[in-house]
């Protein structure tokens, strides 16, 4: 289940950074950090994955 399905609201700050190679940098974080959302393809043509922070707040990362 993603973060982003749930039907409450949970307070938090959202990043979004841009990088040259996404898979790569997912591949290489997914099993060493907490997945907010996997790795997909969005509506408007981006890549993109999230996480969680050491604070909890989410960092949007794509390409």
């Amino acid at each position: 289940m993603s973060y982003f399905t749930k039907n409450e609201i949970i307070p938090a700050f959202t990043l979004f950074i841009t990088v040259k190679d996404v898979e790569k940098l997912y591949k290489e974080l997914k099993d060493k950090v907490k997945i907010a959302k996997e790795l997909h393809k969005t509506f408007y043509d981006k890549s993109e994955f999230a996480i969680f922070d050491n604070n909890g707040n989410v960092l949007t990362i794509a390409c």
